[in-house]
C-alpha cells in the first residue's frame, strides 16, 4: 500500500481555494476533494502487518485540536521532480506539535526519521514545463489570497493510488484530536 498522513481540507475552503486553480497551462490541478495538508508520507510498498503496526502506533497519538489559516501562494523547486504550486498554512504551534508526536511514535515502531523538514502547505498543482514568467505573474496575482480558517478535530491515514489520469485516495483510518478548549464552553469547565 502507499500511504500518507493528512489533514482534510473541508468542502467550503476547498471551493474557495478552487477559485484560483487555473489560469496556468499545461498544468495538473489537484482535484477539490483530495486538497490537504499532508503530514507524513509513509511509503509506496506498505505490507498488511506493517499497516497494522502503523495503524496501532498513530492510534496513541494524543494532541487537542485547533484552527487552521490557509493563505498565500508559492512553489517549490525540486531539480529532478516538477515544479509543485503550494498554498500556504499560517503558522500553528499545535499542528508543529502534532507533527512532532506523530514523528515520535513512527519512529517508536521503527519508521526512520523524516529527511525533509516539515513545511506546512495545500499542494495546488504540479508544474512541468511552465515558463517562469508565467508562473511568477500567477503568484504575483494571488499573493494575497487567503481561503480562510478552519477547526481540525483529526487527521487521517490515507492510501493512495496512482494512475494516468491522477491519484486516487482512500481513507484507511481517522484519528481524532481532543476536543479543543474554549472559553465558556461548560463542557470544558470543571
Amino acid at each position: 500500500m502507499r500511504l500518507f498522513l493528512a489533514i482534510p481540507i473541508p468542502e467550503t475552503i476547498a471551493e474557495r481555494v478552487q477559485s484560483i486553480c487555473r489560469g496556468l497551462p499545461d498544468v495538473r490541478w489537484v482535484p477539490t476533494e483530495q486538497l490537504h495538508v499532508t503530514l507524513r508520507f509513509l511509503g509506496d510498498e506498505i505490507s498488511e502487518s506493517r499497516f497494522e503496526e502503523i495503524v496501532e502506533a498513530l492510534g496513541s497519538v494524543t494532541s487537542p485540536g485547533f484552527t487552521l489559516r490557509l493563505r498565500g501562494v508559492g512553489r517549490f523547486l525540486h531539480p529532478r521532480a516538477p515544479q509543485v504550486l503550494w498554498l500556504g498554512v499560517e503558522e500553528e504551534p499545535a499542528l508543529i506539535e502534532l507533527h512532532r508526536r506523530i514523528e515520535h511514535q513512527l519512529r517508536k515502531s521503527g519508521f526512520s526519521a523524516e529527511k525533509r523538514a516539515f513545511e506546512a502547505h495545500v499542494t495546488l498543482a504540479r508544474l512541468k514545463g511552465v515558463s517562469d514568467q508565467r508562473v511568477a505573474d500567477y503568484l504575483n496575482l494571488h499573493a494575497d489570497f487567503e481561503a480562510g480558517s478552519f477547526a481540525v478535530e483529526d487527521f487521517i491515514l490515507y492510501s493512495s493510488v496512482l494512475r494516468p489520469g491522477g491519484a486516487r485516495h482512500t481513507i484507511e483510518e481517522v484519528f481524532p484530536l481532543t476536543p479543543a478548549f474554549v472559553p465558556g464552553n461548560r463542557s470544558h469547565d470543571s
